[in-house]
């Protein structure tokens, strides 16, 4: 059950990673390179203003392919522990 939490930590990390991509093509302050922090908004949003700001945006790069093979060994592990406690009942 460990690798499953650790894989599902690594898909979290990689849809943190490119929502902070997201945050970083949208801040203007970025975009000119302006030496004032007031003009980057990407300094100014909460990180969970950011996950709701461009989660949708994010998800869009994922590879959904990789989020299916994610869910799909989680559901595994998942159905396995079950069905070994119905077991041991």
């Amino acid at each position: 059950m460990m690798a499953v939490s650790l894989e599902f930590g690594r898909l979290v990390d990689v849809v943190y990673t490119l929502i902070a991509d997201c945050v970083l093509k949208h801040c203007s302050g970025c975009e000119i390179d302006d030496p004032s922090q007031k003009h980057h908004s990407c300094l100014m949003m909460e990180k969970e203003e950011r996950v709701e700001s461009y989660f949708e945006e994010a998800w869009e790069k994922t590879s959904h392919e990789e989020v299916l093979g994610t869910v799909k060994r989680l559901l595994y592990v998942a159905l396995i522990t079950k069905s070994r406690r119905l077991d041991a009942e």
